[in-house]
Formats: structure tokens, C-alpha cells, sequence
């Protein structure tokens, strides 16, 4: 069968068998050229922390990310994300609000992606709190020359 060139974490050439199953070789090999990459920072009272700028000559593959958030206090609107300083695009966001009645309000998220993001050499990757919010972050990828 004819074989294709998968992206990604393994990109290497793999074949389909006699029986229709797929072959890959070199998986081992295929990993050990990857950097992993895990990071975590968080950010307090409104501002942003970067956690990751992505060096010269490479791209970073994010897999993974994380959020939480803390808020505390009557009557406050808080919360953070996680994202991308180059287009300020979020890849997690989270709202919060307490009121009269509550002073405390949390909220924690996780999300795979599917197809990783890819973020190219001198990008940042922060953790943003909103006012009176604070917020912890992650994320998990892999980093390889561009």
C-alpha cells in the first residue's frame, strides 16, 4: 500500500502492511530528536507573566494547556488566561464573578489539542490575571529547529 508523511511529534514516513496495518519506523528515534517542554508559571492582581519565549531557529508544538483561576472577595469580577503575546490569541480563558453573597469563586481547565498549536521562534507564551483575579498556568508540547 502506499505509505504517507505523518506531522507532528513522529514525522516520519510510515507504511500500510499486507493486512492494512500501519507501520512505523523508528518511533524511538523519531522522539529523541523532539524536545519535550513543560512549563508553569502564574500571575497575581491583574498583569501578565510570561512563561515560555520561544527561542531563535525553533518552533514550539503546545499539546497541552492548563488554567486556573482564584477569586476573592465580594462583588468582584477576576479570572486569567493562558495564550499568545504575538496575536494575543487565548488558548484558555476563564471568567469569574462573586457577588454580595459569595467571596470566593475557582475554576481549573485542561485542554488537549488535537492538532498541536504551533508558535514560532520570539513568541511568548503568558499567563494573564485579570484584576482582582489570580491565575495559574501550564502548558506541555515540544520544541524542534524551525
Amino acid at each position: 500500500m502506499a505509505g504517507f508523511t505523518f506531522g507532528g511529534l513522529f514525522d516520519r514516513d510510515m507504511n500500510f502492511n499486507e493486512d492494512g496495518r500501519l507501520e512505523v519506523e523508528n518511533v524511538a528515534e523519531a522522539a529523541a530528536e523532539k524536545t519535550q517542554i513543560i512549563k508553569d508559571e502564574n500571575d497575581i492582581g491583574g498583569g501578565s507573566t510570561t512563561i515560555y519565549t520561544v527561542p531563535a531557529g525553533k518552533v514550539l508544538y503546545i499539546t497541552s494547556a492548563w488554567l486556573s483561576c482564584v477569586l476573592e472577595g465580594n462583588n468582584k469580577t477576576g479570572g486569567g488566561s493562558i495564550g499568545l503575546d504575538n496575536n494575543n490569541q487565548d488558548l484558555l480563558k476563564s471568567i469569574l464573578d462573586t457577588t454580595a453573597n459569595t467571596d470566593f469563586e475557582h475554576s481549573e481547565m485542561t485542554v488537549g489539542f488535537g492538532i498541536p498549536v504551533k508558535v514560532e521562534a520570539a513568541d511568548n507564551v503568558e499567563v494573564i490575571s485579570f484584576t482582582d483575579g489570580d491565575a495559574y498556568a501550564g502548558f506541555t508540547g515540544w520544541l524542534e529547529d524551525a
